[in-house]
C-alpha cells in the first residue's frame, strides 16, 4: 500500500474573540464571548456568543443583498468547499480599487469557479480602524466583468468590503452587492494569510447552517499542493 503524502493545512480565517475589531455598521453588535458556566463555579465551561452575521471571516449569501437570493442553509456545499485560485493584486486600496483592466486578459477565469483576491490588505491592516475605513473596493466595471463570468459562484477576498465606504448607505441597496450577489455568486470576506497559499488550492469554508441566514462566519480553511490535496481527499481509510 502507497502511503499518502499529507498536505498542509492553512487557516485563512480571523478569530472570533470578545471586543474583535469588527465592521462600524450600526445595526451590527459588538462581539461578545463570556462565560455562562465555569469550571469553577460549575464544574464545566459553557460560553454565550455574540455576534452578527457579517462578522470575522465570514460568507455573505445571495439573500444578503437580494430578497429572492438563497440563503446561507440552502447554498450547496459544493460552492463553499472545493478547488479555488488566487488572483493576486497587490497594492489596491481605497484610491487604488480592483478594475475591470486588473482581471482582462487572464484567460483561467472564464472557467473559474472559485476565485480569491489577494490584494496584501489584510495582512497590512487588519487589527486597525484602517482595515474597514480605507480598503480596496470593486469597481462596477469589475463587478460586471465577474458577474459575466459563466462558472465563477464564489468570491473571495482578504478585504472587508467590494462596494466602497460612500456607497454603504443606510435605506439603499449597496449596488456592487447587488450586482454580484445578484448573480448568485456567494462573497467570502476578510481572508487572511493568503500570502503563503499557493495559487491553487483546497478551499473548506462551510458556514454553520442558520436557517433563512443572510451570512455567517466561517473556517476557512487552504489544503495545498492541489495534486496532494485531491490525493488525500479521495484516499483510502485502510
Amino acid at each position: 500500500m502507497t502511503e499518502l503524502s499529507t498536505p498542509r493545512m492553512l487557516d485563512l480565517s480571523v478569530g472570533l474573540a470578545d471586543g474583535m475589531v469588527r465592521y462600524p455598521s450600526p445595526y451590527l453588535p459588538d462581539v461578545g464571548v463570556r462565560p455562562a458556566a465555569t469550571h469553577e463555579e460549575h464544574a464545566r465551561s459553557a460560553q454565550v456568543l455574540t455576534f452578527g452575521s457579517h462578522t470575522s471571516t465570514h460568507l455573505d449569501a445571495p439573500f444578503h443583498a437580494c430578497p429572492d437570493g438563497l440563503t446561507i442553509d440552502r447554498i450547496p456545499l459544493e460552492t463553499v468547499c472545493g478547488p479555488a485560485r488566487i488572483l493576486r493584486l497587490p497594492g489596491h486600496t481605497r484610491e487604488k480599487p480592483v478594475d475591470v483592466a486588473d482581471l482582462q486578459g487572464i484567460d483561467w477565469l472564464a472557467n473559474c469557479r472559485k476565485l480569491v483576491l489577494d490584494t496584501g490588505w489584510a495582512s497590512a491592516t487588519w487589527g486597525g480602524a484602517a482595515y474597514f475605513r480605507d480598503g480596496p473596493y470593486l469597481t462596477r466595471a469589475a463587478a460586471e466583468f465577474l458577474a459575466d463570468l459563466p462558472n465563477l459562484h464564489l468570491l473571495g477576498m482578504d478585504f472587508p468590503n467590494i462596494d466602497a465606504v460612500e456607497d454603504m448607505k443606510m435605506g439603499v441597496p449597496a449596488p456592487i452587492h447587488r450586482i454580484i450577489l445578484g448573480k448568485g455568486i456567494v462573497l467570502l470576506e476578510n481572508l487572511v494569510n493568503l500570502e503563503q497559499v499557493e495559487d491553487r488550492f483546497l478551499l473548506l469554508s462551510q458556514p454553520i447552517r442558520v436557517e433563512g441566514g443572510d451570512g455567517c462566519p466561517t473556517r476557512a480553511v487552504a489544503v495545498f499542493p492541489l495534486s496532494e490535496a485531491a490525493a488525500w481527499a479521495g484516499g483510502s481509510d485502510d
